[in-house]
């Protein structure tokens, strides 16, 4: 199958639509915070998100220059970040 087209779409529109529904999640699950305005900026992820051309990250130099208590992966990061969001209750 070819690769379509890129299909962009804005963070900010697609969390403002999805509030009722986030509230809701928020309700049944008991969360700390129904209004997703308060845990995720959709602005932000629009900027951080829009990019141009895929970008590759390496570190490497950074370390070599003594930049060396970064030692975990950005999974490992990102992972234990909603972790601790889904003990504080923010996300279910």
């Amino acid at each position: 199958m070819p690769v379509g087209e890129a299909q962009p779409i804005s963070l900010s529109e697609r969390l403002h639509a999805l509030k009722p529904l986030w509230a809701s999640i928020a309700d049944k699950a008991q969360l700390q915070e129904r209004d997703i305005d308060r845990l995720a900026l959709g602005g932000f992820g629009d900027f951080i998100f829009h990019v141009e051309k895929d970008a590759i990250f390496d570190v490497t130099k950074a370390r070599q220059h003594g930049f060396d208590a970064m030692t975990k992966r950005s999974d490992e990061v990102l992972i234990a970040h909603l972790e601790a969001m889904r003990s504080g209750r923010l996300i279910p």
